[in-house]
This record gives C-alpha cells, sequence and structure tokens, in this order.
C-alpha cells in the first residue's frame, strides 16, 4: 500500500508485494485502476480510471468546472490514493449530455531510474 512516485512528484502506483529481494508495484499505467481525481483547487472532478497506453478517462464531470487542455490533475483522496499527488494533465475535454468527460496523460516517468516510496 505503499505510494510510489518519480523524481518529480508524480504518482507513479502503489507498492502491492513485498519480497525479500523486490517490490512489486502496480502502476497506474496498468488499465482499470479506479482513484478520485481533482483540479489544482482541490475541487473533485470524479472518477478516474486508468485505460491502455499511460492515460485516464474520467467521465461525467460537471460542466461547471472549466477544464483547459494542459491543467493539472491530482489525486482527491480516497481509499487507494491520499490528496495532493500529481497525475498528468488534461489531454482530451469530450462534451457528452451527461457532463463533460476527460483524458488525462499520466505524468510520470521512469526513465531516470529512480522511484520513491512514500508512507
Amino acid at each position: 500500500g505503499t505510494i510510489v512516485l518519480d523524481k518529480n512528484w508524480s504518482l507513479v502506483g502503489k507498492v502491492v508485494k513485498v519480497s525479500k529481494n523486490y517490490l512489486v508495484i502496480a502502476s497506474l499505467n496498468q488499465p482499470g485502476i479506479e482513484f478520485n481525481v481533482a483540479n489544482l483547487d482541490g475541487e473533485l472532478l470524479g472518477l478516474g480510471k486508468t485505460i491502455s497506453n499511460g492515460f485516464i478517462e474520467v467521465n461525467f464531470v460537471d460542466p461547471k468546472n472549466q477544464i483547459k487542455l494542459n491543467d493539472f490533475v491530482l489525486t482527491y483522496g480516497d481509499d487507494n490514493y491520499p490528496s495532493g499527488f500529481l497525475v498528468g494533465t488534461v489531454n482530451k475535454i469530450n462534451k457528452t449530455q451527461l457532463g463533460q468527460q476527460i483524458i488525462v496523460k499520466l505524468s510520470f516517468n521512469l526513465d531516470s531510474g529512480k522511484i520513491y516510496l512514500i508512507k
């Protein structure tokens, strides 16, 4: 359950198994992970769900939320992740009959080879 971040403090995922010689991390690149997301003001945008290729889909976002492309998206806080961790940026906005759908591009980068564990 330990939170995993990259060197820029972007959320990578969390530890799901601890072994003597290694850790298993469920990264947000894995499809089907659900958690609440917020804007920079900490206002709930909705339930985000990871989809393939490093993106999160958030459906039924209130049209009153003035979301723009490249806005930062953070964790809102729930049983899966505490609030305030950077998740990514808004990559696409779709208007729907039930509000807005936003597609968020994950921002974590593991190219540096370093990760940080936060208890």
